[in-house]
Formats: structure tokens, sequence, C-alpha cells
């Protein structure tokens, strides 16, 4: 006789469920994100230029004279 664990009942359930492991799947990529942030960023965070204080916000740049450039 095989009884099932609350975990397993669980998994089972929310296998299920394709709405809320696309949520997951997305959750757990920001999260990833999150634990490598230091190594993404392009900048320090106390990187700081006065000459742009009071510059509007600017559009992400990925493409610079037809060639891709990343995000600038």
């Amino acid at each position: 006789m095989f009884v099932a664990s609350q975990w397993q009942l669980i998994w089972w359930k929310f296998r299920k469920h394709k709405l809320g492991l696309i949520s997951a799947v997305i959750v757990a990529l920001v999260y990833f994100v999150a634990l490598f942030v230091e190594p993404i960023a392009p900048f320090l965070p106390d990187n700081f230029n006065s000459k742009y204080t009071y510059a509007p916000p600017q559009p992400i740049r990925l493409f610079s004279e037809g060639r891709f450039v990343g995000p600038t």
C-alpha cells in the first residue's frame, strides 16, 4: 500500500496547473538574476556623474550605426 506524502500531493496538483508552472519559472529566473546582479551590472553602485544630474531618462539602445552593441 502506497501512501503519498503531503509534498507529493501538492506537487501533483501544482504540476497540472500550467500558469502556475510558468509563473514559478519566471520567479526562479528573477531570483537567479538577483543572485548574480553584481557581475552583470555594468557600473559600480557608487558610480556618479554630476554632469548628468538633471538629464531626462534615456531610451535603451540596442543598435548603433546598424550593428548590435547591447544595452547602453
